[in-house]
């Protein structure tokens, strides 16, 4: 996709399996991008797991966004369980933009549930195929990287990989990483990741400290 000026966006990609810290991760990483944006962070709660943030319902985030505009920092949730609910909540992210334009940031908890390898959410497809003009940042997180449709992690620009022994999983990082990038993977540390950046950089990042299930 042609970048439009001035309108870049980060779509970073978390992948562990349960208990890996990837939950922990994530948050971190869409509340740093939230503050440095100076964005609102909305998160798709996926399993109701994210209780600790006030919940808005589907039909008020438009103006919540609007409210929250360039604030320091604001967080919150929507509870997505249905492929509708996951439409209407990026469908008020625009709607939101084309009232008072500025950047959010999205996390979307177990991507898994809204992509396939040849299938993506509608909602989530417009936000993949449309965020740079609406400026929709985006951190997905998933336990099972094989099951990210191309359609998305061909529009990273970031991942966070915790460690990955499944055959298939190397595989498919092996068809857009480096061979030397893969084979850190199996050998990474409990709750220790791997950052790895569409520049071809790559560190490893220490364990992070586990407060609830990842």
């Amino acid at each position: 996709m042609k970048k439009e000026p001035g309108k870049q966006r980060a779509v970073c990609l978390v992948y562990g399996q349960t208990g890996s810290g990837k939950s922990v991760l994530a948050r971190a990483v869409s509340q740093k991008m939230a503050r440095a944006k100076r964005a609102p962070l909305i998160i798709v709660d996926t399993l109701d797991e994210y209780t600790d943030f006030p919940a808005i319902d589907l039909e008020s985030l438009k103006a919540w966004i609007c409210q929250n505009r360039g604030a320091d920092y604001r967080a919150c949730r929507v509870l997505c369980e249905e492929e509708e609910h996951l439409e209407e909540a990026f469908n008020g992210i625009i709607q939101a933009y084309d009232t008072c334009p500025g950047p959010v940031v999205v996390l979307v908890d177990e991507v898994s549930y809204w992509t396939k390898p040849a299938y993506v959410a509608p909602g989530l497809r417009q936000a993949i195929r449309y965020g740079r003009h609406y400026e929709i940042n985006l951190v997905c997180v998933s336990r099972r990287p094989a099951e990210t449709a191309r359609e998305l992690s061909g529009q990273a620009t970031e991942l966070r990989i915790f460690k990955c022994i499944e055959g298939r999983d190397l595989q498919y990082f092996s068809g857009s990483l480096p061979a030397e990038v893969v084979s850190k993977l199996p050998a990474l540390g409990e709750h220790e990741s791997l950052t790895y950046t569409f520049s071809g950089a790559y560190i490893i990042q220490p364990p992070v400290k586990i407060v609830q299930q990842g």
